[in-house]
């Protein structure tokens, strides 16, 4: 019976990283469209510089959402860069939000499936709610994020 105190005790204290898998398109698509629900999708790369600057305000943005909100980091890395270097930017930045590698080669197809407006630059924020949807390439803050958000959805924020 200790013991499973004891690891219980370990399991509250010890934040749990988040899950990095790679997706194709339609599944994050579906990841998007509930109803109801306001989706903050933030795309980004460990190459990118912004990107990297603004990943500790989405993850505390993770940490303080409440009520009907989910967001998805999507690293726009190569695949075969997922265990040697998104997996290792979660794991040192303590990254808890969902995060997935966005697998997809062909930008042509799948930055104007994402957003019509995207010019495919990034960071770029998209948010989406009962079919419709707002963006913004930029590199936020957590009150920005927040500001979109409450903009986009009043009452979120």
């Amino acid at each position: 019976m200790k013991k499973l105190v004891l690891l219980f005790l370990l399991l509250c204290i010890v934040p749990s990283q988040a899950q990095v898998r790679a997706i194709k398109l339609p599944e994050l698509q579906a990841m998007t469209m509930g109803k109801d629900t306001l989706y903050v999708v933030n795309f980004w790369s460990t190459w990118c510089k912004p990107c990297m600057q603004e990943l500790p305000s989405f993850d505390s943005l993770s940490r303080q959402i409440k009520g009907p909100v989910k967001l998805i980091l999507v690293s726009l890395d190569f695949t075969e860069n997922l265990k040697t270097k998104v997996e290792p930017v979660i794991k040192n930045n303590h990254i808890t939000a969902t995060c997935v590698l966005l697998d997809e080669t062909d930008a042509n197809t799948f930055i104007p499936a994402i957003h019509k407006n995207w010019s495919g630059s990034i960071p770029v924020t998209v948010l989406y709610y009962n079919g419709t949807s707002a963006i913004t390439e930029k590199k936020m803050q957590l009150d920005q994020i927040k500001s979109m958000m409450a903009n986009f959805v009043p009452g979120t924020y």
